[in-house]
C-alpha cells in the first residue's frame, strides 16, 4: 500500500478564515519581499505531525483518535496576537496565536500525543507553540522589511467574532505540490458535546 503524508489538527472557522484572510491582504499588500502568503482556507491548527504512514493505518488511527476524543468536552479558542518563529533575529514563519482555553487545547495535544504514542508514532520533543501560519520568509529581509514586518504585525486586530468552539480534531492528508500543499480531510474525531 502507499504511505500518506498524515497530521492531526483542528479545522477553523469561516469567521476564523475571514480574519485570516482579512490579515493576510493587508501584509501581503503593505509588504514587499520574499513573503510566501498562506491561503487562509488551508490553514489549520496542528496538533501532531504522523509524517509518511501506511494508507492501511488510516481505519487504525481514526478509530483510536476517537476512542481518545470521545471523553473530552468541547472548548472556544479565540485568534489573539501575532508574531514570528524566531521571535528575534531573521523571521522564517509569521503566525497568527490563539488565547482563550489553552489548557484545554494542550490537554487534547496531549491526549493525541498520547495515542499516535500508544500506536508507535515517535513523541514530539519540541514545545508546543500553538499557532496559525500566515505565512513563511523564504530568505533574509533587509532591516527596513523586518522593521515594516513587525510594525503591521503589531498592529493587526483581530475582531471578536475571530473564535471558534474546537468541535473535533481531524486527520489530515497533505500533499506536497508546485503551487503549495493540498490538504485533505480523511477522518473526524468528535470530543463530548
Amino acid at each position: 500500500m502507499a504511505n500518506l503524508r498524515l497530521f492531526v489538527a483542528i479545522e477553523l472557522s469561516p469567521e476564523v478564515e475571514s480574519a485570516l484572510d482579512g490579515a493576510i491582504r493587508v501584509l501581503r499588500r503593505d509588504l514587499v519581499g520574499p513573503f510566501a502568503w498562506t491561503a487562509p482556507e488551508s490553514a489549520h491548527l496542528t496538533l501532531k505531525f504522523l509524517g509518511d504512514v501506511d494508507a492501511g493505518r488510516v481505519d487504525e488511527l481514526s478509530d483510536a483518535l476517537d476512542a481518545a476524543m470521545a471523553p473530552l468536552a468541547r472548548f472556544e479558542l479565540r485568534l489573539s496576537g501575532t508574531g514570528t518563529f524566531p521571535a528575534e533575529g531573521r523571521p522564517s514563519v509569521v503566525w497568527a496565536g490563539l488565547g482563550g482555553d489553552t489548557e484545554a487545547l494542550e490537554g487534547l495535544r496531549v491526549t493525541v500525543e498520547s495515542a499516535a504514542a500508544e500506536l508507535g508514532f515517535e513523541a514530539e520533543t519540541r514545545a508546543f507553540q500553538p499557532h496559525l501560519t500566515l505565512g513563511r520568509v523564504n530568505g533574509g529581509l533587509p532591516d527596513k522589511t523586518m522593521r515594516s514586518l513587525r510594525d503591521r504585525l503589531s498592529s493587526l486586530r483581530w475582531p471578536k467574532t475571530a473564535a471558534f468552539e474546537v468541535e473535533g480534531v481531524s486527520m489530515v492528508r497533505s500533499e506536497l505540490r508546485r503551487g503549495g500543499p493540498r490538504y485533505t480531510t480523511l477522518a473526524v474525531s468528535m470530543l463530548a458535546d
